[in-house]
């Protein structure tokens, strides 16, 4: 009977247990935590409604290991969650000209390491080049996060670009058909096995069949007009300079993207002459290598001081 006694409590306490744990997951199931898709350097932001905000763990130092990656580049986070060599005053001197890149995994700078990113390059090319009694520096604070939608990078704008008072923002781009709140449930569901293909050389095909579910049900109509929509809460926060890049894509997405640019003032746009099939410029993943970084540094800094869009061109 004693016997019995303590099996009974031993079978009540696996039971609390197993209840907390589902409780506990369908707490944090709504958050859905992104650390899941690189749970050492990624973060759920609690600075955002959005339910899948993660930015970059901040002063935070990361080695990307890969097998099929050729070097093995390292992220360098700083004090506010940006890929960045350095930490960058809010204050904005009177003699600072400051540009905020805003973008993706390809403004990120993804399996690159952060000083061969194409931000820091440009960065370093201006104020090695700059001879202005305006200007004595010209800084280029790099907002890019891996896997942003539109949507997510109008947010990260407001959370961490507004207070350094840009002169001019960059906004690459390499399509419109993502919407994270819609399409991150399945991505995350299936980042295990999308861990294996890639092992395969097969890259994200979670995003990817993700973003097909959903083109099926909101169709190329529902991405522009989700697009546009984003566009708008982006004019509201910002009406200053601003350079649309089109990075490698179909014809329509480029076209749609110079129109849009075009009914904004003080808006231009650049097509970088880069293509997919240049494969020297990109790593197996299709994310661009150190040359891919170098010729966009180049082809934006050359767009700019060209086109006059910087003091004392």
């Amino acid at each position: 009977m004693k016997k019995f006694f303590y099996i009974l409590i031993i079978i009540q306490l696996l039971l609390i247990i197993y209840i907390t744990n589902i409780i506990r997951n369908r707490n944090t199931f709504d958050k859905m935590s992104v650390n899941l898709i690189d749970k050492e350097s990624l973060v759920v932001s609690q600075s955002s409604n959005l339910k899948f905000f993660y930015e970059p763990k901040a002063n935070f130092r990361q080695k990307v290991t890969k097998d099929w990656l050729p070097y093995q580049p390292e992220y360098t986070i700083n004090n506010d969650a940006l890929n960045e060599r350095f930490d960058y005053s809010i204050e904005k001197s009177a003699k600072i000209y400051r540009i905020i890149a805003l973008g993706d995994s390809f403004t990120f700078g993804q399996n690159v390491s952060t000083d061969r990113n194409w931000t820091e390059l440009i960065e370093d090319k201006f104020n090695k080049n700059l001879d202005c009694p305006l200007y004595r520096k010209i800084e280029v604070i790099n907002l890019g996060v891996k896997g942003y939608d539109t949507q997510y990078e109008v947010e990260r704008f407001k959370v961490r670009g507004i207070k350094y008072n840009p002169d001019l923002v960059i906004w690459t781009f390499t399509d419109f058909e993502r919407i994270l709140e819609k399409t991150m449930p399945y991505i995350l569901k299936h980042k295990e096995e999308a861990l294996i293909l890639e092992k395969q050389g097969i890259y994200y095909k979670n995003w990817k069949d993700a973003r097909e579910n959903l083109e099926k049900e909101i169709g190329k109509t529902g991405f522009n007009n989700y697009f546009k929509e984003q566009l708008k809460k982006f004019y509201d926060l910002y009406d200053k300079k601003l350079l649309f890049v089109a990075l490698p894509n179909n014809k329509i997405y480029i076209d749609t993207l110079e129109m849009f640019a075009s009914q904004r003032v003080n808006t231009s746009f650049l097509k970088p002459s880069i293509k997919w099939e240049e494969k020297k410029y990109f790593l197996p993943d299709l994310h661009f290598n150190d040359l891919g970084h170098q010729k966009i540094a180049e082809e934006v800094y050359d767009y700019l001081t060209k086109n006059k869009l910087l003091p004392c061109n």
